[in-house]
C-alpha cells in the first residue's frame, strides 16, 4: 500500500486557454488524466505483465522482454514510475472550475497519487501550454517530504519552496 500524496493544481492564465487545457487534460470521469501528457502504451498495462512466477512464469518473462525491447520498460508500473513521477494515474480526481478575479482566471484541479507527485507529467502539460502557468502544491500523507510548491512555466519548474500544510489552497 502506497503512501498517497494530495496535490493541488492552480493553472492560471487567459480563460479561453484555460477552457482548452480542461478538455485536452479531460479523460473519461477524469479531469487530469495523466495518458493525456504522457501516453503509457496500452500494452505495457496487461496485468500479465506484473505477474510473477507460476506456471507461466516463462511466458511472461518473454512478454516482459518483448515490451521492454519495444518501449524500453517491461510494464506500466515501471513506465508510469519513471515517466510520470508516480506510479498510477491520478486518483480521487476533482475539477474545482475556473475561477475568475482581477484580470486573470485559474482552473483548479485535487487528485492523489501514490508516493510522490506528478511533477513530469505538469511539465508536459506546461510544455504542451506555454501561455499558462502552473502551480503544484503537494503534501505527503506519512511526512516523508515537507510540503512543496512547484511553480511551472513552459514546461520548466521556475521555483520550488517548502510552504506549510495549512497554505495548500482549498
Amino acid at each position: 500500500m502506497p503512501n498517497y500524496v494530495y496535490n493541488d493544481l492552480a493553472v492560471e492564465g487567459n480563460e479561453g486557454m484555460l477552457v482548452v487545457f480542461q478538455s485536452v487534460a479531460r479523460s473519461g470521469l477524469l479531469p487530469l488524466d495523466f495518458n493525456k501528457a504522457i501516453y503509457c502504451p496500452e500494452e505495457l498495462r496487461d496485468e500479465e505483465l506484473h505477474t510473477y512466477g507460476g506456471q507461466r512464469a516463462e511466458e511472461r518473462n518473454k512478454m516482459r522482454q518483448e515490451m521492454k525491447d519495444k518501449y524500453g520498460f517491461c510494464n506500466a508500473n515501471d513506465f508510469c514510475t519513471e515517466k510520470w513521477g508516480t506510479k498510477w494515474n491520478a486518483m480521487n480526481g476533482q475539477f474545482g472550475g475556473i475561477q475568475k478575479d482581477a484580470g486573470f482566471s485559474v482552473a483548479i484541479y485535487k487528485f492523489t497519487t501514490a508516493w510522490s507527485p506528478p511533477l513530469p507529467v505538469i511539465q508536459k502539460f506546461s510544455e504542451k501550454f506555454p501561455t499558462l502557468t502552473f502551480h503544484l502544491y503537494c503534501v505527503e500523507e506519512c511526512g516523508n517530504f515537507e510540503p512543496v510548491h512547484f511553480k511551472i512555466l513552459m514546461g520548466k519548474v521556475v521555483e520550488r519552496k517548502k510552504v506549510t500544510p495549512d497554505f495548500i489552497p482549498d
